[in-house]
């Protein structure tokens, strides 16, 4: 047989039965979508105003800058020229 043939019978096999191999295009999509409880469940909790990045008390110049439960003070662990509101 030569090369040719066998080429051409390939593409004729390849042409015949390619369109019965499964695929991902064919497959069913999986619905994704959330419902507004399971949304909510799953949200990460709203940025704390009182609270800066990661969890670090904010600056503050006087009380009037720290949220209710908060004092205007020096914090000994972290700059101690800075004031800082921290929880009473």
């Amino acid at each position: 047989m030569d090369r040719t043939l066998r080429s051409v019978i390939s593409f004729v096999a390849l042409a015949l039965f390619a369109p019965l191999a499964p695929s991902c295009a064919s497959a069913p999509k999986k619905d994704t979508t959330l419902t507004l409880q399971e949304f909510e469940r799953n949200a990460p909790p709203p940025d704390d105003p009182c609270v800066g990045q990661k969890g670090a008390s904010l600056e503050c110049t006087s009380q009037a800058d720290c949220c209710k439960g908060y004092s205007c003070g020096k914090d000994p662990e972290r700059n101690p020229r800075a004031l800082y509101c921290l929880k009473e």
